[in-house]
């Protein structure tokens, strides 16, 4: 959510809310189900407690996916948000306890908790 201000943040979940409906719509995600998924979402939240592993996994992100994004964008505010975070959102990732063979991918597993949710 690059370029907002400090005024924007009195309304940071309905920026939020913008984000994660226009990545949903990125991906391919049918409208009902994004009209679903903006009803299940709660105000923001915060949390101060991130552990090594975390840590880690926001600095691989970084590092491997968002600079590779960044390489031909003379300023982060003009990368493509939507489009950056759908590709973000569109990746093998690991979670602790998995097997070396398996991952996860995030999109499809949001669209699958979401299909099932009531």
């Amino acid at each position: 959510m690059a370029g907002l201000k400090k005024a924007d943040f009195a309304r940071l979940d309905y920026w939020f809310q913008d984000l994660f409906a226009n990545t949903m719509l990125k991906l391919g995600y049918e409208p009902q189900l994004i009209e679903k998924t903006l009803g299940l979402l709660d105000p923001l939240q915060f949390d101060t407690y991130c552990d090594r592993s975390v840590q880690g996994s926001l600095r691989t992100t970084r590092a491997m996916e968002l600079e590779a994004l960044l390489m031909d964008v003379p300023d982060v505010l003009d990368l493509p948000i939507y489009s950056a975070s759908a590709t973000l959102n569109h990746r093998p990732v690991t979670t602790r306890g998995m097997k070396g063979s398996e991952c996860l991918w995030p999109d499809k597993a949001m669209r699958e908790w979401i299909e099932e949710e009531r």
